[in-house]
């Protein structure tokens, strides 16, 4: 059993621990009464009331859990305490007065009392946000919710309304486009029933059973570890949508096992790294992204999912792929067969979680319940663990899974408030709409260009966020603008989300890497930098499915599977490139790779006359391979 992380077990009193536990309960339980529409004690908060109570009972929890800075990470001041009661005070306060704010419209015009909470209210969570996301996102959302104020001084597009110091707290704390906007919405609707499935889930063995599941598939073969990995890390990315959070929890079983197999340390962090980040990508969860993307489409769950369905699966079997080339090419052992779990008694022994898993896909796919799924399956997973006493969990145990919920759902709560305020102050000034618009224009109408311009911006605007956060930002303000270029609007919504994801694997801040890089002890940036080439397919992929709508499972049956196989094909032609091994050829030198590289990334192209070039490129590096192979022999990298 996991114990509450070493990053506040010091920090959390008896007390403290008691007051997270009460307000992660109650917080629960408001959630559950909104979602199944419950009405406990006849209490039917309208929308913006229910998101109100969500930050008063959550956000406290980041003051005691969080520390001010890292010299106070081990107590909680006296400070901590007053702003955790003051924010659940003014939470309350404002929930209680939920129609007094529609119906008076206090974000425009307030009494002193509520205009005095505003800005003590956007404080507190711009505060909050710095302990959960860190100082870049801090720095960001602390710029956007000032914006508003000297908007009307800005050049060009950044141009927008200006709101005086008292209108944008008001606005910021009130409106229903900021603090409590589409983000807040998403998290009281979606994201909190599947973080506490995916705790409870995680939390009370499942992790480890759904290793033993891999490494029963897996483990016997070359490289089995990295391919475990690989399997385990991408379903609990898969569930929880954070890479970072997976990388910690998974990462320190894998990457030693990767280790132990004979993969280099840093090999073995970069693909904990890829496959946690890569878990946010693939069906049938997609840390609730999915559920998100749907909304934001108004498409039926089951079009997204079978449209991120192909992306993902190639995405994964360029990892298997690349781990299987480097253990041949090393030439690495399998797992000791003594050590591989029995499929049969794992798959038993593991019962619970599958039975609550197969519910929650059941659920989402058949019934539609996206929103109900997760509590249904988390109540079913916890009876059938207390029925059985299964894996004989006490009940500190328990607690310490309600304190890891009640941290999680802190985190997401501070960082989607923050982001909310991001985009509140673009929906204010109206630089939201504005932008998308100058992009279009900066690109000249050129689809080329706007495709480029929306990659670097989703690569950039993805640093700090989790993935959630990230895409919603990013629907927001630039798939508009890659949507007038022509784009399908499905296609150009995981256009950035695939792009924004990249930040997690990419350096300079390659946090998912870098994470990763601290478990396996080896340099960060080395490490950012091989996560970002064992990831590369996904640089590919995006450029792949807005042009080859077949990759999104749009089009016949044979020019889907055309594309399915053309782009396996291609991969396992730049795997070879990058690890300098191809199967029954043997070692490539320098110059091979590179013309393989090559000729992969053509023939992946979604062009004919690429792929024909491309296929001439590979045949002409095989023949000169073959002919000068014993020539070249001192220059391949063993």
């Amino acid at each position: 059993m996991s114990k509450i992380s070493n990053s506040f077990n010091e920090r959390v009193g008896v007390f403290s621990k008691f007051i997270i536990i009460f307000l992660t309960l109650i917080g629960c339980i408001i959630t559950i009464n909104q979602v199944f529409n419950i009405g406990i004690f006849n209490f039917y908060p309208v929308s913006n009331s229910f998101l109100y109570l969500l930050i008063a009972f959550f956000q406290p929890i980041s003051f005691l859990i969080f520390p001010f800075n890292k010299n106070n990470k081990n107590k909680i001041l006296f400070t901590d305490i007053i702003a955790a009661f003051a924010i659940f005070i003014i939470g309350v306060y404002f929930s209680i007065n939920s129609e007094n704010i529609l119906s008076r419209g206090w974000d425009i015009e307030a009494p002193i009392l509520p205009t005095i909470l505003s800005f003590i209210f956007i404080i507190l969570s711009l505060e909050s946000l710095r302990r959960t996301g860190g100082l870049i996102i801090f720095v960001i959302a602390l710029f956007f919710a000032l914006y508003p104020i000297f908007a009307d001084h800005m050049p060009g597009a950044l141009w927008g309304n200006m709101y005086t110091f008292t209108e944008a707290a008001r606005a910021h704390s009130m409106g229903l486009d900021s603090l409590i906007g589409i983000p807040m919405r998403v998290a009281g609707s979606l994201l909190i029933g599947f973080l506490i499935y995916g705790i409870i889930l995680a939390e009370t063995g499942g992790g480890k059973f759904f290793i033993n599941i891999a490494e029963s598939l897996m483990g016997r073969f070359r490289g089995g570890p990295a391919k475990v990995a690989i399997l385990a890390s991408g379903f609990f990315g898969m569930l929880s949508g954070s890479p970072t959070s997976n990388v910690i929890t998974s990462g320190s079983l894998t990457i030693p096992a990767m280790k132990k197999a004979g993969y280099s340390g840093r090999y073995a962090a970069a693909i904990e790294a890829c496959a946690s980040t890569g878990g946010v990508l693939m069906p049938p969860v997609m840390g609730t992204v999915a559920f998100i993307m749907a909304s934001f489409l108004n498409l039926p769950y089951a079009e997204i999912l079978l449209a991120a369905l192909i992306p993902g699966m190639i995405f994964y079997l360029a990892l298997i792929i690349q781990t299987d080339l480097y253990a041949a090419k090393n030439q690495l052992k399998g797992m000791n067969e003594q050590d591989i779990p029995k499929l049969l008694p794992t798959l038993l022994n593991g019962f619970p979680y599958i039975i609550s898993f197969i519910t929650l896909v059941w659920l989402i796919v058949s019934l539609k319940l996206e929103n109900e799924a997760p509590f249904i399956s988390s109540i079913l997973l916890i009876f059938i663990l207390l029925l059985f006493n299964f894996n004989k969990i006490k009940l500190n145990q328990w607690l310490n899974i309600i304190v890891k919920i009640g941290e999680i759902i802190a985190r997401i709560i501070s960082l989607l408030s923050g982001i909310g305020v991001i985009i509140g102050a673009m929906s204010l000034t109206g630089v939201g709409t504005s932008l998308s618009r100058e992009l279009v224009f900066l690109a000249g109408g050129d689809l080329f260009m706007i495709l480029t311009f929306g990659a670097l911006a989703s690569l950039v605007l993805g640093i700090g966020m989790t993935v959630s956060a990230c895409y919603i930002f990013l629907a927001i303000v630039l798939a508009p603008a890659i949507i007038q270029g022509g784009i399908d609007p499905l296609a150009a919504h995981l256009y950035v989300l695939y792009w924004g994801v990249l930040s997690f694997i990419t350096p300079p801040v390659a946090i998912a890497a870098i994470t990763a890089s601290s478990i396996s002890k080896t340099s960060a940036l080395k490490t950012g930098f091989l996560s970002m080439r064992l990831g590369s397919i996904l640089f590919f992929l995006p450029v792949l499915f807005v042009f080859d709508s077949a990759m999104l499972m749009q089009g016949s049956v044979l020019d889907i599977l055309f594309s399915i196989l053309i782009a396996i094909f291609a991969i396992i032609i730049i795997s070879s490139s990058f690890e300098g091994y191809i199967y029954k050829l043997g070692y490539l030198n320098k110059a091979i790779r590179i013309m393989y590289f090559f000729s992969g990334a053509l023939i992946l192209l979604p062009n004919l006359t690429s792929k024909y070039i491309g296929l001439i490129i590979l045949i002409i590096s095989t023949l000169l391979h073959l002919l000068f192979k014993n020539h070249f022999k001192n220059d391949v990298l063993k």
